[in-house]
């Protein structure tokens, strides 16, 4: 590995030109059908691109050097004028940190695409639960769309639901699926996520659904049938005795997203 001094921004701005195509443009390109509010609510998710600067040590000659590292995920638009909600995991650094490494650059950047055009501006956190996976950032970028709350408790097994979150390296993007079950602390314990060798603990509830999330999808927003938010994507989960296979989403519900939001929202009196 080669250390040396890296400038963070320009690694966003490299990976913002190699993505800026990627992404669903027309309104008529799904053979599936649209659900109410569908192409709108395409409209009210951003792209989080996370970046930091910590101290290594270069194994082979022992000197200090500087790596750059970028994490990206979605996030779901709960203001117009740039309040924007996501995983903690996504925008929290100190869950790549190894022992002995320092912190040097702590930056984030929101993005959103709009007819395969993408514009980013500069955010920063003002809100983190580490416990349920939630954060909360504001930038000056505006959106034409905010999502709207539903009850998680409406959702009944087999209900159809859709999200939107990057996959596959196609930014903000559409998956479809079926509502599954709901994990309580009644009938399951928090779920344990690992993270760059650390394990972390996200509490109950969460909400399971066979959407097949992926890396970057952390954040997005989970839609029913009516276009209404009830949840935010945590992590997928798989049998790990049976290998790589079928994923399924593990959801933080809205009823935890709306608590986590009275007490942070900073709107105006």
């Amino acid at each position: 590995m080669r250390f040396g001094k890296l400038i963070a921004f320009a690694l966003f701005i490299s990976l913002i030109g190699a993505c800026a195509n990627n992404s669903i443009n027309s309104e008529t390109s799904l053979p599936h059908p649209r659900p109410a509010g569908f192409w709108e609510n395409g409209r009210a998710v951003a792209q989080v691109v996370h970046a930091f600067n910590v101290t290594v040590t270069d194994p082979a000659t022992g000197e200090l050097g500087i790596q750059t590292a970028t994490v990206t995920g979605s996030a779901a638009v709960v203001d117009a004028n740039g309040l924007i909600l996501t995983n903690s995991h996504v925008v929290d650094a100190s869950i790549f940190l190894q022992d002995g490494m320092l912190l040097l650059l702590d930056t984030y950047v929101i993005c959103k695409v709009t007819h395969g055009k993408r514009e980013c501006e500069s955010a920063e956190v003002i809100a983190i639960d580490k416990e349920h996976d939630l954060a909360l950032l504001k930038t000056e970028l505006k959106f034409e769309q905010a999502v709207t709350f539903a009850p998680d408790s409406e959702l009944l097994p087999g209900d159809e639901v859709y999200s939107w979150g990057d996959i596959s390296l196609v930014p903000l993007s559409p998956l479809f699926g079926r509502y599954i079950n709901r994990l309580d602390p009644v009938n399951a314990e928090d779920i344990k996520l690992a993270m760059r060798g650390k394990e972390l603990a996200v509490k109950l509830p969460l909400l399971l659904v066979d959407i097949r999330v992926g890396h970057g999808s952390s954040g997005g927003p989970i839609f029913d049938s009516l276009g209404r938010c009830v949840g935010n994507t945590s992590m997928m989960t798989f049998d790990s005795a049976t290998g790589p296979g079928p994923t399924f989403g593990l959801i933080i519900p809205s009823s935890t997203v709306t608590e986590f939001l009275k007490k942070n929202w900073p709107k105006e009196k």
